[in-house]
């Protein structure tokens, strides 16, 4: 099949993967089975997770592993309603026994599902210039205003002039300010269990936020006295050191506070502190994680149009494909070589260092050459059209088509690499 992004190179059709091929060592355990066959778009896999708590669809490697990591967490949690000390610590709360985690547990809900995008579609916003990013973000802050006042969506965009797609970005940052006000009921008990877990105290897990609110209301952590093996799946983020400790320790508000001065210190003018702040779509914990990958670049050009780009992130799987790319290029700064310029005018965060040599972090699960996937990866050859090298850094695998198209347009390749990101988050 002829692909009409580069008409000499010829496309491929995706095929669906095995769980126990692709994922030998993790598609089941006792308590989570991941369902065959896996779906693919040429990019990213749609993975559907059966467990004892229900069922949990993430789109992307990144999301699979937060989930599963989660699912351990709800397993150890069950384990610890069974206890005669929970049992105790529920009648002295005065809760009722039917509200444990071991009923809850009995009547797994409805799948928790995630939204499969089309490639083009997925990085298309990213490409927008930062001056257009800027108007844009402006008017739907000021129309979501409007709408919190007490007019409908409608009145408030055909009141300036706004256009259906506009109204729809009004209708994302509603949703954001919907989504905000859960982050700050989110008490320090609820953390500390995250903490033990190493589990995200704002994910949009729900089964998960309700099961750690139920033990936290039961009783502190040191009753139950777990040693539980703690760490992120969030690949990279050991490069990070104590950053994400702040998400544990800190409640929202001084979060919030801290993740200001150190944008303002940083330089960010404070009107784009104030978006990335009031209106992202990142939670509380992408958006530390986030900054904290900024500040290991110091020095390296190039950071406040990266900040802008997270504007437009409306989905929690485009998040964590952002940070995942920001993450492999502190990396490649930390351990190859030192970065000079970021990179915005490209699907995901790029970099170039001073001899012009570029970097693309392309968080791929596995890349098949399809229409779609070529029709991304020009979007990458556009910046780095140049005399010096430029070297492709792929979270997962390819298939052969896949290497040999890029080879032929003068990529040098290493996949895998978040792998790599795995095994040095662990010795670290």
């Amino acid at each position: 099949m002829s692909c009409g992004v580069h008409a000499e190179n010829q496309c491929e059709q995706a095929i669906d993967f095995s769980a126990e091929e692709f994922l030998p060592d993790s598609y089941q355990n006792d308590v989570y089975r991941i369902r065959s066959p896996i779906q693919t778009n040429g990019y990213l896999n749609t993975y559907v997770v059966e467990s004892d708590f229900g069922d949990f669809e993430a789109t992307g490697q990144t999301l699979l592993n937060i989930r599963l990591k989660e699912i351990d967490a709800l397993d150890q949690l069950r384990s610890v309603s069974k206890t005669q000390v929970f049992a105790e610590a529920v009648v002295e709360a005065g809760l009722s026994p039917v509200n444990t985690i071991i009923d809850f547990s009995r009547k797994p809900i409805a799948t928790i599902q995630g939204i499969p995008k089309g490639i083009g579609n997925l990085f298309s916003r990213y490409k927008r210039k930062t001056s257009e990013g800027v108007q844009s973000v402006k008017k739907g802050v000021s129309t979501t205003k409007d709408y919190l006042k007490g007019s409908s969506a409608e009145e408030a965009g055909s009141a300036d002039g706004t256009s259906d797609a506009e109204s729809s970005s009004t209708k994302v940052k509603i949703d954001g300010v919907k989504f905000t006000e859960r982050y700050f009921k989110v008490s320090r008990a609820e953390r500390a269990w995250h903490a033990e877990f190493g589990t995200d105290p704002y994910t949009s897990n729900e089964i998960l936020q309700n099961a750690i609110k139920e033990v936290a209301w039961a009783d502190s952590l040191g009753r139950f006295g777990l040693k539980l093996t703690g760490g992120l799946s969030i690949a990279g983020a050991g490069i990070l050191g104590d950053t994400y400790d702040l998400v544990w320790s800190k409640d929202p508000y001084a979060l919030k506070d801290h993740n200001r001065a150190v944008l303002k210190a940083s330089g960010a003018s404070d009107e784009l502190t104030d978006q990335f702040l009031e209106d992202s779509y990142l939670s509380p914990s992408l958006q530390t994680v986030l900054i904290g990958a900024l500040k290991e670049l110091e020095g390296v050009k190039g950071r406040e149009p990266i900040l802008r780009q997270t504007l437009f992130i409306t989905e929690e799987t485009d998040g964590h494909l952002f940070l995942e790319s920001l993450l492999n290029l502190v990396w490649i700064h930390t351990n190859r070589v030192g970065l000079d310029t970021l990179i915005v005018d490209s699907p995901m965060p790029a970099a170039r260092d001073s001899a012009g040599n570029v970097y693309a972090p392309l968080p791929a699960d596995y890349l098949y050459w399809t229409c779609d996937s070529a029709a991304v990866l020009a979007g990458y050859h556009e910046i780095a059209d140049t005399h010096a090298d430029k070297i492709l850094f792929i979270g997962g695998d390819l298939s052969t088509l896949a290497r040999q198209s890029l080879i032929n347009q003068g990529w040098l390749i290493e996949a895998n690499t978040r792998q790599t990101l795995n095994e040095d988050d662990k010795a670290s």
